[in-house]
Protein backbone atom coordinates (compact mmCIF):
# COMPACT_ATOMS: atom_id res chain seq x y z
CA UNK A 1 0.00 0.00 0.00
CA UNK A 2 1.45 3.01 -0.83
CA UNK A 3 1.56 5.86 1.74
CA UNK A 4 1.48 9.72 1.10
CA UNK A 5 3.11 11.72 4.26
CA UNK A 6 3.35 15.37 4.48
CA UNK A 7 5.48 17.53 6.86
CA UNK A 8 5.60 21.57 7.17
CA UNK A 9 8.42 22.96 8.65
CA UNK A 10 7.28 26.41 10.21
CA UNK A 11 5.40 27.27 6.85
CA UNK A 12 9.20 27.98 4.97
CA UNK A 13 9.67 24.84 3.12
CA UNK A 14 7.65 21.19 3.15
CA UNK A 15 8.46 17.73 2.58
CA UNK A 16 6.10 15.68 1.49
CA UNK A 17 6.77 10.94 0.78
CA UNK A 18 5.25 9.19 -0.84
CA UNK A 19 6.48 5.13 -0.49
CA UNK A 20 4.67 1.84 -0.14
CA UNK A 21 8.32 0.82 1.65
CA UNK A 22 6.62 -0.12 5.45
CA UNK A 23 10.57 1.07 6.89
CA UNK A 24 10.78 4.43 4.91
CA UNK A 25 7.44 5.19 5.86
CA UNK A 26 8.19 5.01 9.29
CA UNK A 27 11.54 6.12 9.53
CA UNK A 28 10.49 9.69 7.91
CA UNK A 29 7.15 9.55 10.73
CA UNK A 30 10.15 9.31 13.49
CA UNK A 31 12.25 11.66 11.86
CA UNK A 32 10.05 14.64 11.33
CA UNK A 33 7.28 13.90 13.99
CA UNK A 34 7.04 17.18 15.23
CA UNK A 35 6.52 18.66 12.01
CA UNK A 36 3.51 16.54 10.56
CA UNK A 37 1.44 18.65 8.39
CA UNK A 38 0.77 20.07 4.89
CA UNK A 39 2.41 22.54 3.36
CA UNK A 40 0.35 25.84 2.90
CA UNK A 41 1.90 26.25 -0.73
CA UNK A 42 3.12 24.65 -3.46
CA UNK A 43 6.68 26.42 -3.85
CA UNK A 44 9.21 25.52 -1.62
CA UNK A 45 8.29 21.96 -1.62
CA UNK A 46 10.20 18.46 -1.82
CA UNK A 47 8.53 15.99 -3.18
CA UNK A 48 10.06 12.47 -2.86
CA UNK A 49 9.18 9.44 -3.91
CA UNK A 50 10.29 5.68 -2.32
CA UNK A 51 10.29 2.63 -3.38
CA UNK A 52 12.56 -1.12 -2.47
CA UNK A 53 12.52 -1.47 -6.18
CA UNK A 54 12.99 -0.41 -9.31
CA UNK A 55 9.19 1.52 -10.06
CA UNK A 56 7.11 -0.36 -13.01
CA UNK A 57 4.59 2.10 -13.60
CA UNK A 58 6.07 3.37 -17.09
CA UNK A 59 7.82 6.59 -15.79
CA UNK A 60 10.81 6.77 -17.94
CA UNK A 61 13.66 7.97 -15.27
CA UNK A 62 17.41 8.00 -16.36
CA UNK A 63 18.24 6.78 -12.80
CA UNK A 64 22.21 7.03 -11.53
CA UNK A 65 23.08 4.27 -9.35
CA UNK A 66 24.78 4.90 -5.57
CA UNK A 67 26.51 2.99 -3.09
CA UNK A 68 27.82 4.10 0.07
CA UNK A 69 29.24 2.93 3.37
CA UNK A 70 29.53 -0.94 1.81
CA UNK A 71 26.22 -1.61 2.56
CA UNK A 72 23.69 1.45 1.29
CA UNK A 73 22.86 0.85 -2.57
CA UNK A 74 20.27 3.06 -4.38
CA UNK A 75 18.94 4.42 -7.53
CA UNK A 76 17.89 8.34 -7.93
CA UNK A 77 16.74 11.08 -10.16
CA UNK A 78 16.74 14.82 -8.80
CA UNK A 79 15.13 17.53 -10.80
CA UNK A 80 14.73 20.80 -9.71
CA UNK A 81 11.81 22.61 -10.72
CA UNK A 82 10.51 26.57 -9.99
CA UNK A 83 8.39 25.48 -7.38
CA UNK A 84 10.60 22.73 -5.84
CA UNK A 85 12.39 19.26 -5.96
CA UNK A 86 11.34 16.37 -7.11
CA UNK A 87 13.54 13.36 -5.88
CA UNK A 88 12.88 9.48 -7.08
CA UNK A 89 14.50 7.30 -5.78
CA UNK A 90 14.57 3.15 -5.09
CA UNK A 91 17.20 0.99 -2.75
CA UNK A 92 17.40 -1.19 0.13
CA UNK A 93 16.54 -0.40 3.94
CA UNK A 94 19.93 0.95 4.86
CA UNK A 95 19.86 3.62 1.78
CA UNK A 96 17.04 5.23 3.50
CA UNK A 97 18.70 6.92 6.20
CA UNK A 98 21.66 7.86 3.29
CA UNK A 99 18.43 9.29 1.13
CA UNK A 100 17.29 11.31 4.00
CA UNK A 101 20.94 12.81 4.66
CA UNK A 102 22.53 13.22 1.30
CA UNK A 103 18.98 14.10 -0.51
CA UNK A 104 16.11 15.38 1.64
CA UNK A 105 17.88 17.78 3.94
CA UNK A 106 20.02 19.19 1.40
CA UNK A 107 16.92 19.64 -0.64
CA UNK A 108 15.10 21.43 2.01
CA UNK A 109 18.10 23.86 2.61
CA UNK A 110 18.67 24.98 -0.80
CA UNK A 111 14.21 26.07 -1.42
CA UNK A 112 14.93 27.55 1.85
CA UNK A 113 17.81 29.54 0.79
CA UNK A 114 15.85 30.57 -1.88
CA UNK A 115 12.95 32.52 0.34
CA UNK A 116 16.03 34.23 2.37
CA UNK A 117 16.12 31.64 5.40
CA UNK A 118 19.39 29.58 5.98
CA UNK A 119 19.21 26.10 6.81
CA UNK A 120 22.57 26.26 8.90
CA UNK A 121 24.54 22.75 10.13
CA UNK A 122 24.30 22.65 13.44
CA UNK A 123 23.25 22.03 16.97
CA UNK A 124 21.04 24.72 19.28
CA UNK A 125 19.35 25.51 22.59
CA UNK A 126 17.35 28.35 24.09
CA UNK A 127 16.73 30.06 27.32
CA UNK A 128 14.44 32.65 27.79
CA UNK A 129 13.39 33.70 24.66
CA UNK A 130 17.05 33.41 23.31
CA UNK A 131 18.73 31.29 21.10
CA UNK A 132 22.39 29.98 20.99
CA UNK A 133 23.47 28.23 17.77
CA UNK A 134 26.87 25.91 17.71
CA UNK A 135 27.99 25.00 14.57
CA UNK A 136 31.23 23.56 12.96
CA UNK A 137 32.99 20.53 10.65
CA UNK A 138 30.99 17.44 12.00
CA UNK A 139 33.10 15.74 14.70
CA UNK A 140 33.99 19.45 16.27
CA UNK A 141 31.32 18.61 19.46
CA UNK A 142 27.97 20.02 18.25
CA UNK A 143 25.37 18.27 19.86
CA UNK A 144 27.63 17.18 22.55
CA UNK A 145 27.84 20.38 23.31
CA UNK A 146 24.61 21.74 23.85
CA UNK A 147 23.47 17.93 25.66
CA UNK A 148 26.20 19.35 27.97
CA UNK A 149 23.89 22.48 28.38
CA UNK A 150 21.04 20.93 28.53
CA UNK A 151 22.25 17.97 31.32
CA UNK A 152 24.06 20.76 33.41
CA UNK A 153 22.19 24.26 32.85
CA UNK A 154 18.57 22.54 34.54
CA UNK A 155 15.36 22.18 32.69
CA UNK A 156 15.16 26.20 31.81
CA UNK A 157 16.89 25.17 29.35
CA UNK A 158 14.50 24.00 26.13
CA UNK A 159 15.50 22.11 23.08
CA UNK A 160 15.72 23.36 19.54
CA UNK A 161 17.66 21.53 16.99
CA UNK A 162 20.12 18.50 16.67
CA UNK A 163 21.46 18.91 13.37
CA UNK A 164 20.34 21.89 11.93
CA UNK A 165 18.64 25.08 12.59
CA UNK A 166 16.17 27.45 10.41
CA UNK A 167 17.56 30.93 10.50
CA UNK A 168 15.70 33.87 9.04
CA UNK A 169 17.27 37.27 8.65
CA UNK A 170 15.28 39.13 11.29
CA UNK A 171 17.12 37.71 12.90
CA UNK A 172 14.85 34.39 14.05
CA UNK A 173 15.95 30.60 15.00
CA UNK A 174 13.39 28.03 14.50
CA UNK A 175 13.35 24.64 15.53
CA UNK A 176 14.70 21.71 13.34
CA UNK A 177 13.42 18.65 15.50
CA UNK A 178 14.36 15.32 13.71
CA UNK A 179 15.71 12.51 15.90
CA UNK A 180 18.93 13.02 17.97
CA UNK A 181 22.03 11.38 16.49
CA UNK A 182 23.57 9.19 19.31
CA UNK A 183 27.15 7.76 19.57
CA UNK A 184 28.90 5.70 22.23
CA UNK A 185 31.39 9.08 23.03
CA UNK A 186 28.36 11.14 23.86
CA UNK A 187 27.37 8.52 26.56
CA UNK A 188 30.89 8.73 27.97
CA UNK A 189 30.24 12.34 28.28
CA UNK A 190 26.72 12.08 29.95
CA UNK A 191 26.61 8.69 30.97
CA UNK A 192 22.92 9.60 32.06
CA UNK A 193 21.92 9.24 29.00
CA UNK A 194 22.04 5.25 29.23
CA UNK A 195 18.75 5.11 31.20
CA UNK A 196 16.68 5.67 28.46
CA UNK A 197 18.30 3.43 26.38
CA UNK A 198 17.07 -0.44 25.88
CA UNK A 199 20.23 -3.22 25.68
CA UNK A 200 19.72 -3.44 22.54
CA UNK A 201 20.33 0.14 22.06
CA UNK A 202 23.71 -0.05 24.39
CA UNK A 203 24.90 -2.35 21.71
CA UNK A 204 24.23 -0.67 19.00
CA UNK A 205 26.86 2.00 20.55
CA UNK A 206 29.20 -0.23 21.60
CA UNK A 207 29.36 -2.36 18.40
CA UNK A 208 28.96 1.30 16.36
CA UNK A 209 31.11 2.70 18.37
CA UNK A 210 34.42 0.06 18.04
CA UNK A 211 33.29 -0.22 14.27
CA UNK A 212 34.18 3.94 14.07
CA UNK A 213 37.36 3.53 15.98
CA UNK A 214 38.66 0.61 13.60
CA UNK A 215 38.19 2.73 10.60
CA UNK A 216 39.54 5.86 12.26
CA UNK A 217 35.72 7.85 11.63
CA UNK A 218 35.07 5.91 8.09
CA UNK A 219 32.15 4.10 9.21
CA UNK A 220 29.81 6.07 11.48
CA UNK A 221 26.38 4.82 12.25
CA UNK A 222 24.49 6.55 14.68
CA UNK A 223 21.23 5.51 16.75
CA UNK A 224 18.74 7.66 16.08
CA UNK A 225 16.31 8.54 19.62
CA UNK A 226 13.62 10.82 20.13
CA UNK A 227 15.23 13.92 21.31
CA UNK A 228 12.03 14.45 23.98
CA UNK A 229 12.94 10.73 25.20
CA UNK A 230 16.66 11.60 25.95
CA UNK A 231 15.50 15.17 27.34
CA UNK A 232 11.77 14.42 28.60
CA UNK A 233 12.20 17.44 31.23
CA UNK A 234 13.01 20.09 28.66
CA UNK A 235 10.48 21.31 26.53
CA UNK A 236 10.72 22.08 22.31
CA UNK A 237 10.96 25.80 21.75
CA UNK A 238 9.69 25.80 18.35
CA UNK A 239 10.89 30.32 17.27
CA UNK A 240 13.50 32.31 19.53
CA UNK A 241 15.23 35.56 19.05
CA UNK A 242 18.71 34.25 18.20
CA UNK A 243 21.23 35.78 20.36
CA UNK A 244 23.95 34.36 19.15
CA UNK A 245 26.40 31.67 16.55
CA UNK A 246 29.09 30.02 17.83
CA UNK A 247 31.57 28.66 15.72
CA UNK A 248 33.37 25.51 17.79
CA UNK A 249 37.27 24.99 17.08
CA UNK A 250 40.00 23.27 19.05
CA UNK A 251 42.19 24.68 21.29
CA UNK A 252 45.19 24.04 23.47
CA UNK A 253 43.94 25.30 26.76
CA UNK A 254 42.57 22.50 29.20
CA UNK A 255 38.87 24.80 29.82
CA UNK A 256 36.68 26.31 27.11
CA UNK A 257 37.07 29.51 26.00
CA UNK A 258 34.73 32.28 24.43
CA UNK A 259 35.97 35.23 22.08
CA UNK A 260 33.91 37.11 20.11
CA UNK A 261 34.83 37.67 16.42
CA UNK A 262 34.02 40.23 14.24
CA UNK A 263 32.00 40.16 10.94
CA UNK A 264 34.19 39.48 8.04
CA UNK A 265 34.51 38.34 4.91
CA UNK A 266 37.11 35.33 6.18
CA UNK A 267 34.78 34.35 8.64
CA UNK A 268 31.53 34.29 6.47
CA UNK A 269 33.47 32.19 4.19
CA UNK A 270 34.39 29.91 6.82
CA UNK A 271 31.13 29.38 7.86
CA UNK A 272 29.50 29.33 4.24
CA UNK A 273 32.41 26.75 3.14
CA UNK A 274 31.28 24.73 5.85
CA UNK A 275 27.91 24.25 5.38
CA UNK A 276 28.30 23.47 1.44
CA UNK A 277 31.02 21.18 3.28
CA UNK A 278 27.65 19.38 4.74
CA UNK A 279 26.11 19.07 1.38
CA UNK A 280 28.78 17.46 -0.69
CA UNK A 281 27.36 14.45 -1.60
CA UNK A 282 23.81 16.18 -2.40
CA UNK A 283 26.17 18.41 -4.84
CA UNK A 284 28.06 15.89 -6.24
CA UNK A 285 24.70 13.48 -6.73
CA UNK A 286 22.67 16.42 -8.46
CA UNK A 287 25.59 17.52 -10.48
CA UNK A 288 25.67 14.24 -12.18
CA UNK A 289 22.22 14.76 -13.71
CA UNK A 290 23.67 18.41 -15.70
CA UNK A 291 25.61 20.02 -17.85
CA UNK A 292 29.04 21.68 -17.39
CA UNK A 293 27.17 25.17 -17.59
CA UNK A 294 24.03 24.25 -15.18
CA UNK A 295 26.46 22.34 -12.86
CA UNK A 296 28.33 26.16 -12.87
CA UNK A 297 25.10 28.09 -12.56
CA UNK A 298 22.77 26.49 -9.85
CA UNK A 299 25.59 26.42 -7.67
CA UNK A 300 27.11 29.72 -7.85
CA UNK A 301 23.77 31.26 -7.52
CA UNK A 302 23.03 29.03 -4.40
CA UNK A 303 26.47 29.92 -2.41
CA UNK A 304 25.31 33.80 -3.58
CA UNK A 305 22.06 33.13 -1.98
CA UNK A 306 23.22 31.72 1.45
CA UNK A 307 26.27 33.99 1.69
CA UNK A 308 23.99 37.51 1.56
CA UNK A 309 21.68 35.39 3.89
CA UNK A 310 24.43 34.74 6.42
CA UNK A 311 25.91 38.13 5.70
CA UNK A 312 22.80 39.76 6.54
CA UNK A 313 22.54 37.89 9.85
CA UNK A 314 25.59 38.96 11.02
CA UNK A 315 24.80 42.42 11.17
CA UNK A 316 22.57 41.88 13.95
CA UNK A 317 23.64 38.89 15.40
CA UNK A 318 26.95 38.03 17.80
CA UNK A 319 29.34 35.71 16.69
CA UNK A 320 32.00 33.67 19.01
CA UNK A 321 34.21 31.62 18.26
CA UNK A 322 34.60 29.02 20.98
CA UNK A 323 37.60 27.20 21.73
CA UNK A 324 37.39 23.32 23.25
CA UNK A 325 40.40 21.68 25.38
CA UNK A 326 41.19 18.05 23.96
CA UNK A 327 39.31 15.35 24.81
CA UNK A 328 42.20 13.59 27.23
CA UNK A 329 41.76 17.46 28.68
CA UNK A 330 38.50 18.10 29.69
CA UNK A 331 37.79 19.16 33.17
CA UNK A 332 35.38 17.10 35.65
CA UNK A 333 33.15 20.37 35.39
CA UNK A 334 33.18 20.72 31.62
CA UNK A 335 29.15 20.83 31.38
CA UNK A 336 29.08 22.93 33.96
CA UNK A 337 31.56 25.08 32.60
CA UNK A 338 30.00 25.62 29.38
CA UNK A 339 26.70 26.51 31.31
CA UNK A 340 28.61 28.93 32.62
CA UNK A 341 30.34 30.84 29.35
CA UNK A 342 26.53 30.60 27.29
CA UNK A 343 24.36 31.91 30.03
CA UNK A 344 25.32 35.31 29.62
CA UNK A 345 24.08 35.17 26.02
CA UNK A 346 21.04 34.87 26.72
CA UNK A 347 20.30 37.15 29.94
CA UNK A 348 20.86 40.37 28.59
CA UNK A 349 17.91 42.83 27.76
CA UNK A 350 15.95 41.05 24.45
CA UNK A 351 12.53 42.09 22.56
CA UNK A 352 10.40 39.29 22.54
CA UNK A 353 9.64 36.77 19.85
CA UNK A 354 7.18 38.19 17.14
CA UNK A 355 4.37 36.82 15.65
CA UNK A 356 3.68 36.39 11.94
CA UNK A 357 6.31 36.06 8.90
CA UNK A 358 10.13 35.39 8.95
Amino acid sequence: MTNLLSFNFHNLVGLNVVSNDPFATRFFKLENQFSTGDFPRDLGLVNLHWERRRPTDGRKINYRSQFHKLLARWSYWIEITDKGIEIDAFGNRTAVPMVHHMLVHPSLRYLCARQKVMMMHGSAVVLGNKSVVFTGMGGTGKTTISSLILKHGGVDWKLHADDYVFLSTRPFSYAYITRAHLYRDQIRWIPSMKEFLTPGERLHLEFFGRLREISRDGLKWPLRITATRLWPEHVIAPKANLAAIILLKRGSDTHPILQKVSRNSEIVDSLIQMNFHEARHFIRLFETTLDLHDREKWLKEWKIAERGILEEILKKTALYELYLPHRRDVPKNYGEQLVEIVTPLCVSDATEVADGNH
